[in-house]
């Protein structure tokens, strides 16, 4: 995506393409709606960093690199990892001779994730929402 300037940016994010980031808006919304651990949370956002704002589709993170950027313990980004995985929230592999880094994909099919209904909080009141405003 390429980086629109604009002339007066007071303290302002860059725009991309148009928009503010690239992040889709109905995986925003999804993350308004549901209820998720917060390590899993706080992990998910450190994957959504490492790899959609820097315009990657996955990218491979150490295990070490996810401690040092949400400041959870190893057991509690092993358990998001896991959760991550189960939900099909990401796509994770752990890839050979790569020690302790896996590659994370975002799964961008939303309604495939394994969610259960009681981390869900009405998802059709949200379905265009902010397209009203």
């Amino acid at each position: 995506m390429k980086l629109i300037s604009r002339p007066n940016d007071e303290g302002r994010p860059p725009l991309f393409n148009g928009h503010y980031g690239p992040v889709e808006n109905r995986f925003i919304e999804m993350l308004c709606v549901l209820v998720l651990p917060p390590y899993a949370m706080r992990v998910l956002m450190c994957i959504v960093r490492a790899s959609w704002l820097y315009h990657r589709e996955s990218v491979a993170i150490k295990i070490q690199q996810i401690m040092i950027v949400t400041g959870l313990p190893k057991n509690r980004v092993s358990d998001a990892i896991r959760f991550l995985d189960t939900s099909k929230i990401c796509f994770i592999q752990k890839p050979r001779g790569l020690k302790e880094s896996y590659i994370f994909t975002i799964n961008q099919s939303y309604e495939s994730w394994n969610i259960k209904p009681d981390f869900i909080q009405k998802l059709e009141a949200t379905d265009g929402l902010f397209k009203k405003c």
